[in-house]
Protein backbone atom coordinates (compact mmCIF):
# COMPACT_ATOMS: atom_id res chain seq x y z
CA UNK A 1 0.00 0.00 0.00
CA UNK A 2 1.49 3.64 -1.16
CA UNK A 3 3.17 5.27 2.01
CA UNK A 4 2.28 8.59 2.32
CA UNK A 5 5.04 11.44 4.01
CA UNK A 6 6.93 9.09 1.79
CA UNK A 7 9.34 10.22 -1.29
CA UNK A 8 11.44 8.94 -4.24
CA UNK A 9 13.14 11.99 -5.79
CA UNK A 10 14.96 10.40 -9.08
CA UNK A 11 18.49 12.45 -9.38
CA UNK A 12 20.02 11.85 -12.54
CA UNK A 13 22.94 13.94 -13.79
CA UNK A 14 24.25 13.44 -17.40
CA UNK A 15 23.14 15.39 -20.26
CA UNK A 16 22.83 18.80 -17.93
CA UNK A 17 20.10 17.21 -15.85
CA UNK A 18 22.55 18.25 -13.24
CA UNK A 19 20.88 21.83 -13.36
CA UNK A 20 17.72 19.67 -11.78
CA UNK A 21 18.96 17.43 -9.07
CA UNK A 22 21.17 20.19 -7.25
CA UNK A 23 17.94 21.56 -6.63
CA UNK A 24 16.35 18.14 -5.63
CA UNK A 25 19.26 17.59 -3.31
CA UNK A 26 18.89 20.60 -1.58
CA UNK A 27 15.29 19.72 -0.97
CA UNK A 28 15.89 16.60 0.10
CA UNK A 29 18.25 17.93 2.91
CA UNK A 30 15.68 20.93 3.89
CA UNK A 31 13.58 17.58 4.50
CA UNK A 32 15.71 15.68 6.27
CA UNK A 33 16.74 18.77 8.43
CA UNK A 34 12.85 18.74 8.93
CA UNK A 35 11.97 15.26 10.01
CA UNK A 36 8.71 14.40 9.01
CA UNK A 37 8.99 13.58 5.84
CA UNK A 38 11.11 10.37 4.30
CA UNK A 39 12.71 11.52 0.95
CA UNK A 40 14.90 8.83 -0.82
CA UNK A 41 17.08 9.88 -3.23
CA UNK A 42 18.60 7.52 -5.99
CA UNK A 43 21.23 7.59 -8.74
CA UNK A 44 18.28 8.61 -11.22
CA UNK A 45 18.99 4.86 -13.33
CA UNK A 46 15.98 2.62 -13.89
CA UNK A 47 17.26 -0.32 -11.41
CA UNK A 48 17.65 2.02 -8.46
CA UNK A 49 14.54 3.57 -8.69
CA UNK A 50 12.51 0.25 -9.49
CA UNK A 51 14.72 -0.58 -6.48
CA UNK A 52 13.49 2.35 -4.15
CA UNK A 53 9.92 2.10 -5.31
CA UNK A 54 9.28 -1.72 -4.47
CA UNK A 55 11.32 -1.15 -0.91
CA UNK A 56 10.03 2.29 0.20
CA UNK A 57 6.41 2.34 -1.91
CA UNK A 58 6.61 6.10 -1.81
CA UNK A 59 3.33 8.28 -2.38
CA UNK A 60 5.68 10.93 -4.55
CA UNK A 61 7.52 10.15 -7.30
CA UNK A 62 9.61 13.22 -8.53
CA UNK A 63 12.00 12.65 -11.47
CA UNK A 64 14.06 15.02 -13.69
CA UNK A 65 14.86 13.68 -17.26
CA UNK A 66 14.43 14.09 -20.79
CA UNK A 67 11.21 13.07 -22.82
CA UNK A 68 8.91 13.15 -25.37
CA UNK A 69 4.63 13.28 -25.50
CA UNK A 70 5.17 9.21 -24.30
CA UNK A 71 7.81 8.65 -22.76
CA UNK A 72 10.08 10.14 -19.68
CA UNK A 73 13.78 8.95 -19.37
CA UNK A 74 16.59 8.78 -16.83
CA UNK A 75 19.77 8.40 -16.59
CA UNK A 76 21.73 7.96 -19.79
CA UNK A 77 18.78 8.86 -21.49
CA UNK A 78 17.61 5.49 -20.80
CA UNK A 79 13.96 4.87 -21.65
CA UNK A 80 11.83 4.24 -18.34
CA UNK A 81 7.48 5.37 -18.53
CA UNK A 82 6.64 5.06 -21.79
CA UNK A 83 3.02 4.49 -23.27
CA UNK A 84 3.46 2.95 -26.72
CA UNK A 85 1.23 3.83 -29.87
CA UNK A 86 1.39 7.39 -29.60
CA UNK A 87 3.46 9.73 -32.55
CA UNK A 88 5.36 12.51 -31.03
CA UNK A 89 5.43 16.02 -33.35
CA UNK A 90 6.40 19.32 -31.31
CA UNK A 91 7.29 22.04 -32.96
CA UNK A 92 9.62 24.72 -31.50
CA UNK A 93 11.98 27.72 -33.43
CA UNK A 94 10.69 26.53 -37.07
CA UNK A 95 11.75 22.97 -36.34
CA UNK A 96 9.87 19.78 -35.58
CA UNK A 97 10.75 17.06 -33.39
CA UNK A 98 9.14 13.63 -33.83
CA UNK A 99 9.16 10.29 -31.69
CA UNK A 100 7.46 7.25 -31.94
CA UNK A 101 6.64 4.89 -28.55
CA UNK A 102 6.00 1.57 -29.11
CA UNK A 103 6.87 -0.20 -25.63
CA UNK A 104 4.96 0.18 -22.67
CA UNK A 105 6.70 0.66 -19.73
CA UNK A 106 5.64 0.81 -16.06
CA UNK A 107 2.64 2.24 -17.03
CA UNK A 108 1.10 0.43 -13.61
CA UNK A 109 3.86 1.42 -11.08
CA UNK A 110 2.20 4.55 -10.26
CA UNK A 111 -1.16 3.12 -8.32
CA UNK A 112 -2.36 5.79 -5.88
CA UNK A 113 0.65 7.97 -6.29
CA UNK A 114 1.90 11.26 -6.87
CA UNK A 115 4.13 11.78 -9.66
CA UNK A 116 5.91 14.89 -10.85
CA UNK A 117 8.12 14.46 -14.24
CA UNK A 118 10.24 17.58 -14.95
CA UNK A 119 10.37 16.47 -18.10
CA UNK A 120 10.02 17.97 -21.88
CA UNK A 121 6.11 17.17 -23.59
CA UNK A 122 5.68 14.16 -20.91
CA UNK A 123 2.10 16.13 -19.79
CA UNK A 124 0.75 15.81 -23.15
CA UNK A 125 -0.10 11.84 -23.40
CA UNK A 126 2.52 10.02 -20.90
CA UNK A 127 0.45 12.38 -17.74
CA UNK A 128 -2.54 11.25 -18.91
CA UNK A 129 -1.95 7.72 -19.26
CA UNK A 130 -0.38 7.50 -16.10
CA UNK A 131 -3.72 8.68 -14.60
CA UNK A 132 -5.63 6.28 -16.21
CA UNK A 133 -3.20 3.43 -15.08
CA UNK A 134 -3.94 4.49 -11.85
CA UNK A 135 -1.84 7.28 -11.10
CA UNK A 136 -3.44 9.83 -8.10
CA UNK A 137 -2.13 13.15 -9.25
CA UNK A 138 0.54 14.23 -12.16
CA UNK A 139 2.61 17.22 -12.55
CA UNK A 140 4.18 17.89 -16.18
CA UNK A 141 4.42 19.95 -19.13
CA UNK A 142 2.82 19.55 -22.33
CA UNK A 143 5.88 21.21 -24.38
CA UNK A 144 9.50 21.39 -24.30
CA UNK A 145 10.62 22.21 -20.69
CA UNK A 146 13.08 25.24 -20.82
CA UNK A 147 16.04 24.61 -18.31
CA UNK A 148 17.63 28.38 -18.91
CA UNK A 149 19.76 30.33 -21.58
CA UNK A 150 23.28 31.85 -20.95
CA UNK A 151 25.99 33.82 -22.87
CA UNK A 152 29.05 32.16 -23.34
CA UNK A 153 32.25 32.86 -24.60
CA UNK A 154 36.01 32.52 -23.63
CA UNK A 155 35.74 34.82 -20.81
CA UNK A 156 32.10 33.76 -19.54
CA UNK A 157 31.54 30.26 -18.60
CA UNK A 158 28.06 28.66 -17.99
CA UNK A 159 26.50 28.62 -14.68
CA UNK A 160 27.50 25.88 -12.63
CA UNK A 161 24.18 23.80 -10.92
CA UNK A 162 22.17 25.84 -8.62
CA UNK A 163 24.15 29.27 -8.90
CA UNK A 164 21.86 31.79 -9.29
CA UNK A 165 21.30 34.07 -12.13
CA UNK A 166 23.36 37.14 -13.22
CA UNK A 167 24.10 39.17 -15.68
CA UNK A 168 25.14 36.62 -18.34
CA UNK A 169 23.32 33.56 -18.02
CA UNK A 170 19.91 32.10 -15.66
CA UNK A 171 19.76 28.37 -15.38
CA UNK A 172 18.08 28.71 -11.65
CA UNK A 173 14.99 30.34 -12.08
CA UNK A 174 12.70 27.87 -14.34
CA UNK A 175 13.76 24.90 -12.31
CA UNK A 176 13.63 26.58 -8.67
CA UNK A 177 9.81 27.58 -10.07
CA UNK A 178 8.86 23.88 -10.74
CA UNK A 179 10.97 22.29 -7.48
CA UNK A 180 8.71 25.05 -5.90
CA UNK A 181 5.44 22.53 -6.21
CA UNK A 182 7.61 19.91 -4.14
CA UNK A 183 8.54 22.17 -1.58
CA UNK A 184 4.95 23.16 -0.84
CA UNK A 185 3.82 19.08 -1.01
CA UNK A 186 7.43 18.17 0.86
CA UNK A 187 7.61 20.87 3.59
CA UNK A 188 4.50 22.80 3.86
CA UNK A 189 2.08 19.52 3.60
CA UNK A 190 0.20 21.51 0.29
CA UNK A 191 -2.21 19.42 -1.64
CA UNK A 192 -1.69 19.02 -5.19
CA UNK A 193 -3.32 21.67 -6.37
CA UNK A 194 -1.66 23.82 -3.97
CA UNK A 195 1.73 22.74 -5.03
CA UNK A 196 0.48 24.06 -8.91
CA UNK A 197 -0.07 27.57 -7.31
CA UNK A 198 2.75 27.55 -5.87
CA UNK A 199 4.74 27.22 -9.01
CA UNK A 200 2.65 29.74 -10.88
CA UNK A 201 2.95 32.31 -7.92
CA UNK A 202 7.00 31.03 -8.35
CA UNK A 203 7.17 31.77 -12.29
CA UNK A 204 5.15 34.71 -12.06
CA UNK A 205 7.69 36.11 -9.08
CA UNK A 206 10.65 35.42 -11.58
CA UNK A 207 8.76 37.04 -14.46
CA UNK A 208 8.10 40.53 -12.58
CA UNK A 209 12.11 40.24 -12.15
CA UNK A 210 12.79 40.03 -15.38
CA UNK A 211 10.19 42.44 -16.74
CA UNK A 212 9.91 45.41 -14.48
CA UNK A 213 11.94 44.36 -11.53
CA UNK A 214 15.25 44.48 -10.43
CA UNK A 215 16.72 42.43 -12.79
CA UNK A 216 14.97 43.54 -15.74
CA UNK A 217 17.88 45.52 -17.08
CA UNK A 218 20.44 42.25 -17.09
CA UNK A 219 21.52 41.54 -20.68
CA UNK A 220 19.95 38.00 -20.14
CA UNK A 221 16.90 39.63 -19.48
CA UNK A 222 14.38 39.08 -22.27
CA UNK A 223 15.36 35.46 -23.32
CA UNK A 224 15.16 34.22 -19.27
CA UNK A 225 11.59 35.91 -19.22
CA UNK A 226 10.81 34.21 -22.47
CA UNK A 227 11.67 30.83 -20.95
CA UNK A 228 10.01 31.30 -17.85
CA UNK A 229 7.00 32.58 -20.01
CA UNK A 230 7.16 29.31 -21.89
CA UNK A 231 7.16 26.89 -19.13
CA UNK A 232 4.42 28.79 -17.04
CA UNK A 233 2.23 28.08 -20.26
CA UNK A 234 2.75 24.87 -20.63
CA UNK A 235 2.61 23.41 -16.71
CA UNK A 236 -0.05 20.68 -16.96
CA UNK A 237 -1.46 18.97 -13.66
CA UNK A 238 -4.03 16.14 -13.69
CA UNK A 239 -5.95 13.80 -11.01
CA UNK A 240 -6.89 14.56 -7.50
CA UNK A 241 -6.12 18.27 -6.68
CA UNK A 242 -7.05 17.75 -3.31
CA UNK A 243 -4.93 15.21 -2.33
CA UNK A 244 -2.09 15.89 0.60
CA UNK A 245 0.55 13.16 -0.05
CA UNK A 246 2.79 14.73 2.68
CA UNK A 247 -0.03 15.71 4.92
CA UNK A 248 2.36 15.06 8.28
CA UNK A 249 4.35 18.19 6.98
CA UNK A 250 1.14 20.47 7.06
CA UNK A 251 1.10 22.56 10.29
CA UNK A 252 -1.53 21.12 12.50
CA UNK A 253 -4.40 23.29 13.49
CA UNK A 254 -3.77 25.43 16.51
CA UNK A 255 -4.97 23.33 19.63
CA UNK A 256 -7.35 24.68 22.10
CA UNK A 257 -5.86 26.26 25.10
CA UNK A 258 -7.33 25.13 28.35
CA UNK A 259 -7.55 27.28 31.08
CA UNK A 260 -6.81 25.97 34.14
CA UNK A 261 -8.07 28.23 37.92
CA UNK A 262 -5.27 27.92 40.18
CA UNK A 263 -6.43 29.19 43.96
CA UNK A 264 -3.66 30.36 45.72
CA UNK A 265 -3.80 32.60 49.32
CA UNK A 266 -3.65 35.97 47.60
CA UNK A 267 -6.10 35.28 44.82
CA UNK A 268 -6.04 33.41 41.82
CA UNK A 269 -3.39 32.06 38.95
CA UNK A 270 -4.38 31.56 34.96
CA UNK A 271 -2.27 28.74 33.78
CA UNK A 272 -2.24 28.75 29.68
CA UNK A 273 -1.41 25.13 28.75
CA UNK A 274 -0.54 23.96 25.43
CA UNK A 275 -0.30 20.63 23.72
CA UNK A 276 2.88 19.73 22.04
CA UNK A 277 1.79 18.78 18.15
CA UNK A 278 1.52 15.33 17.36
CA UNK A 279 4.71 13.57 15.40
CA UNK A 280 5.11 10.79 13.43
Amino acid sequence: MVRENVCVFSEPVMHDLDYASCFMKQLAEEARRAGVVTVVETDGTASANDAALETYDPAVFYSVGHGQCCIHTVECMEPYIEAAGYHCEIEWQGEKYTYDCVTDRRLDFWVGRHVHLLSCVTGLNLGPELIRHGARSFIGYDHFFLIGWYFTDEEIKPPAPCEPPDEYGDMYTAIDSDVEGERAIVLRGASVGEAVAAMKAKFQEYIQKYTEGEWKDRLIAYWARTCLEHDLEHLVAYGDMDWRPCSAAAAPPPSPIPLFLLFVPFGFLVLSLTKPPAKI
